[in-house]
């Protein structure tokens, strides 16, 4: 127990003190060594019998009022039998095991949530966006250490000049320390977190960006183009035509397997595993585009997985996507463009109902009490559609 009751001390006579250790009372000792100013917490070990001596840090930076808490702790700690140097000890044990770098929580985040994305590029999309611009910052540093003022830095470097990027990173971000607070890697606020946090800080990526959508292709031109990517014969040039027919996305589309296609019914069956709705959807197949299949397949002697394959993978992305720019002659185009028409001719030249072109074009009905009334896929109509398609795009 101590001898002297606390606050003993005051900041008067620290300034007059000299060299040796001062008591403040209650354990509490100002040792002063030369320059060193530094507060002890001397006791009796209830453990081992022995005197020992508890370092609580150095004037300034602790106070005489952040001395006597610390000190109030380590004598609750002895009155519950503990050894507060033990105990100390023993925190940074558990600090140094459970302190992880942020690279090393990131890079396991992707491989714990990797297998809910749809495709090898939203993973590369985001190994990028860390390899980037995070990795860098925050390299060597522990999780933990990361603070908002970090993160607004890093975001500002790139929030006002690459908006959408800095919009990417900031959710990347927000969803990673999530992440290890989930894993107990983490403790406090979410330094990321855009809902009360950053909104006040930076303005909305709405704000400074304006939104610029991919280039569609005129729809009224669209069988010049169709019959342009239709005379080579090769795979990047076929599944383009099938992109264009099926009003399909890239991925869904270029990564097509010969098992998902009832060949008799003329229906291909896109999974839910690799539909970006997490849907199973069933597109109907009109002659031309099944003529586009069959050609596909040959090219491949009828051998592999997929529909549009070089070297047994799917026919690569950036090679598709430059059979459709030189066919245009536009290096503008993009691969959505042929949703983009398809929707317009849609529109403008049919009768069609916006709910069955949302759902030509594997949308989901926004309306929960429609969704709720209409249950099926309504292939039939849709396939009258895509064959309406199918011709014009033959011209």
């Amino acid at each position: 127990m101590p001898r002297l009751v606390p606050n003993q001390l005051s900041e008067k006579k620290i300034n007059r003190l000299k060299e040796g250790m001062h008591a403040d009372g209650g354990n509490l000792y100002l040792n002063i060594r030369g320059n060193s100013r530094a507060w002890v917490f001397r006791f009796k070990s209830p453990t081992t019998g022995k005197v020992r001596m508890l370092g609580l840090g150095s004037l300034p930076d602790i106070t005489l009022d952040k001395a006597r808490e610390l000190a109030r702790q380590s004598r609750a700690m002895l009155k519950d039998e503990l050894d507060p140097l033990q105990q100390k000890r023993a925190g940074r044990l558990e600090i140094k095991k459970n302190r992880k770098l942020f690279e090393d929580v990131a890079k396991d985040y992707i491989d714990a949530r990797s297998k809910q994305w749809n495709g090898k590029k939203t993973k590369g999309e985001i190994e990028g966006l860390l390899t980037n611009y995070a990795y860098p910052v925050f390299e060597g540093r522990g999780i933990q250490s990361i603070t908002s003022d970090d993160i607004l830095t890093l975001l500002k470097s790139i929030w006002y000049e690459k908006t959408i990027t800095g919009a990417k990173l900031q959710g990347l971000l927000d969803r990673v320390f999530k992440y290890a607070q989930a894993r107990g890697w983490f403790k406090g606020d979410n330094p990321a977190k855009w809902d009360g946090f950053l909104e006040n800080l930076l303005p909305k990526p709405s704000i400074i960006s304006k939104t610029t959508h991919r280039k569609a292709y005129p729809w009224q031109s669209i069988s010049k183009l169709y019959r342009r990517l239709k005379a080579i014969n090769d795979i990047p040039n076929l599944a383009a035509c099938f992109l264009c027919l099926t009003a399909c996305r890239s991925a869904e589309g270029r990564e097509m397997r010969v098992d998902e296609i009832d060949f008799k019914e003329r229906v291909w069956t896109l999974p839910a595993s690799r539909s970006k709705t997490n849907n199973e959807h069933r597109v109907p197949l009109s002659d031309e585009a099944m003529a586009i299949i069959e050609r596909a397949m040959q090219i491949n002697d009828n051998q592999g997985e997929y529909v549009f394959q070089y070297n047994k993978k799917p026919i690569y992305d950036k090679a598709v996507l430059t059979a459709v720019k030189d066919a245009a002659q536009d290096k503008a185009m993009t691969l959505h463009g042929f949703r983009s028409s398809f929707r317009d001719w849609g529109s403008e030249v049919t009768q069609t109902s916006p709910e069955i072109l949302e759902m030509s074009l594997g949308h989901t009905i926004k309306s929960k009490v429609e969704a709720a009334y209409r249950r099926g896929d309504m292939l039939d109509k849709r396939r009258i559609l895509m064959n309406d398609w199918a011709n014009y795009c033959k011209g």
